[in-house]
């Protein structure tokens, strides 16, 4: 039968492999962990830029209406300065002919 027994050299040799092995995983197990956190970080800051975006599209309808009635204001003015004019150019009419007729 064969000596079932492990010599020292072979004990050290096996823990010296065996710490190597855990220091590695360890290290890996560490990157892992910080690789993780800046996961997080990043989700957060996705998670607050769409946030962000949410407001700012709000805010571009808001400035859109604005501008749409900013456009609309010197079009009434116009239509309110053509109707005046129309009112006098059919006034000044009426008076001709009636200034006509001698009334």
């Amino acid at each position: 039968m064969e000596n079932e027994y492990v010599t020292k050299a072979e004990y050290v040799a096996d823990k010296r492999t065996t710490d190597e092995r855990l220091k590695r995983d360890y290290e890996r197990l560490n990157k892992i962990e910080d690789d993780q956190e800046s996961l997080r970080d990043m989700a957060k800051s996705v998670a607050v830029l769409a946030t962000k975006q949410d407001q700012q599209g709000t805010d571009i309808r808001e400035i859109k209406t604005d501008v749409k009635a900013l456009a609309e204001k010197p079009a009434r003015r116009w239509d309110g300065a053509v109707d005046k004019v129309i009112m006098l150019v059919v006034g000044a009419v009426v008076a001709l002919i009636l200034s006509k007729f001698g009334m």
